[in-house]
């Protein structure tokens, strides 16, 4: 059964693995493994649908190769809401601060993420999110 303190968990763990992946100490491929078997991605300009093989990484490379291109150094959850939907899903609302450096500036942007998570062989998976401004994490 889903329940709201393991979805805050296991987002915590996905912001570590993404600062990892971002600083270039984790593979992108492990943060594949925090999605499930199929995925769905949709922002205000495209959607996104793919297994979770080599389509997923290609997709997560280039949202990454994004971030690194904006600047990105960091990205901070500061809060996470989950509504459970039944014994197996739950949406969660993931608010995010991105650290971006421009030149010798650092700025912070907040932004949200609606992701669908379900539980799969006993472990959370993310099979959907939702972007309304553009990022893609």
């Amino acid at each position: 059964m889903i329940n709201k303190i393991q979805v805050e968990d296991f987002f915590k763990l996905y912001e570590k693995q993404l600062n990892e992946a971002l600083a270039g100490e984790k593979s992108l491929t492990e943060v594949a493994q925090f999605y499930a078997d199929a995925f769905i991605q949709t922002t205000p300009t495209h959607i996104n649908v793919a297994k979770n093989d080599q389509v997923l990484v290609e997709m997560v490379e280039e949202d990454f190769s994004y971030y690194r291109s904006m600047g990105t150094k960091k990205m901070i959850a500061t809060a996470v809401s989950v509504q459970e939907l039944d014994d197996f899903h739950a949406l969660a609302k993931v608010e995010w601060e991105g650290v971006y450096m421009k030149g010798e500036q650092g700025e912070h942007v907040s932004f949200s993420i609606q992701y669908f998570v379900k539980m799969q062989e006993e472990k959370l998976r993310i099979f959907g999110s939702i972007t309304g401004d553009g990022a893609s994490t």
